[in-house]
């Protein structure tokens, strides 16, 4: 699974205490890699909390299960690491909408469907199948069209 460490090389970098700082190193699709320490070597660990490409080397909060080091979980990232400036990103919520507001790009996804924004100011819609219905005028505009 994660854990393909000897339980020393872990328990040397764990806090006695039970809570941690530290680095996560790399995701993989069942597992989030965590650095303890500097030194430590990066050991997989569970997450409370959804983790992205963009959480990559920030700092998370890490406590382990019956304070054993081989079992880490992450119960999240760290404001303000280098991963995401607290400037960065922003979202204002009120009755009326939801504003998600990002510096380079804000990407949805889900399986094999996408809508990414760019700060260029590119649209980038993509999916096995794009369908676009109207009640009303369905318009497409733009300085140039391409139909396939």
């Amino acid at each position: 699974m994660g854990r393909l460490l000897p339980a020393e090389a872990v328990a040397a970098f764990a806090p006695r205490d039970g809570v941690a700082v530290g680095r996560l190193v790399a995701l993989s699709p069942s597992w989030a890699w965590v650095r303890l320490g500097e030194l430590a070597p990066p050991v997989g660990a569970r997450s409370t909390v959804a983790l992205g490409e963009g959480d990559v080397d920030g700092e998370v909060v890490v406590v382990f299960e019956g304070n054993d080091p081989q079992k880490p979980i992450i119960l999240g990232r760290l404001l303000g690491s280098p991963c995401a400036p607290v400037d960065a990103l922003r979202a204002q919520v009120d009755a009326e909408q939801l504003v998600l507001s990002a510096k380079e790009r804000i990407v949805l996804e889900c399986g094999e469907a996408s809508i990414t924004l760019t700060r260029s100011g590119k649209v980038l819609i993509r999916g096995h199948y794009v369908q676009s219905r109207a009640t009303g005028i369905n318009a497409v505009k733009g300085g140039s069209v391409e139909l396939n």
